[in-house]
């Protein structure tokens, strides 16, 4: 589950919950299209053109074990140069298992990485409705597997991030720390916001991304907080 705080600059006595949004799918919804965003899309296409919301075949590039029970998997992609449908908007993936069943999957990667990203994935035990993790997570450097990028998030009638909120509290619980993670990312590098960060596990060992975390926070010592 994940939680959240935003701090509106202009109302920073009225605060928001992102986390949710970000996470739930009945707050997720395609941004208004306008001139400039329809140019973005052009501008992210390249030789044989895809778009994101199709349905596709990506393919694993390696998948690293990262603690007990998951893995963090790098895929690459051709057709266009972004993952999403801009270089500065986070995205979401649809992964579909050859059962044909589905499950979203937010970047841990910048939205701006050219021809691949990389997903943060937990291998939950087989059941019935699930095993994407599962699969995802038995997957080889070579193998392949069908996707398709999600609509664009809007927080707050907007897709766009930066420039909005003078203080962020992130809250996440095990594997929901990857959507948050692309969020600061892009927030410690194009924003000035001071943020906030809880990540809560059962074990130690369980905390994932606890070094690149660490990594940011040392680079950020004024801007970033974590409590694990």
């Amino acid at each position: 589950m994940l939680a959240g705080a935003l701090t509106p600059m202009r109302r920073p006595s009225s605060p928001a919950v992102v986390g949710a949004l970000l996470a739930s799918a009945t707050s997720i919804g395609r941004a208004a299209s306008s001139p400039a965003a329809e140019t973005q899309t052009a501008e992210c296409l390249t030789g044989s053109a895809s778009f994101p919301e199709e349905l596709q075949t990506y393919h694993v590039m390696n998948n690293t074990r990262v603690s007990p029970d998951s893995n963090i998997l790098r895929v690459g992609f051709q057709g266009r140069n972004y993952l999403g449908f801009d270089d500065r908007t986070p995205t979401c993936i649809s992964v579909y298992s050859p059962n044909a069943k589905a499950k979203s999957y937010s970047p841990i990667s910048l939205p701006d990485e050219r021809g691949t990203f990389e997903l943060l994935v937990k291998s939950y035990p087989m059941r019935p409705g699930g095993g994407v993790g599962a699969y995802l997570c038995s997957l080889n450097a070579g193998d392949t597997f069908e996707a398709k990028v999600k609509s664009k998030r809007v927080v707050h009638r907007s897709s766009d991030i930066v420039g909005r909120w003078s203080q962020v509290g992130l809250v996440a619980g095990g594997t929901g720390i990857a959507p948050l993670y692309q969020l600061l990312q892009i927030l410690l590098r194009d924003d000035t916001s001071v943020i906030s960060v809880l990540s809560i596990n059962k074990r130690e060992e369980d905390i994932l991304l606890k070094t690149e975390l660490d990594e940011l926070a040392r680079k950020h010592p004024g801007r970033l907080r974590l409590t694990y």
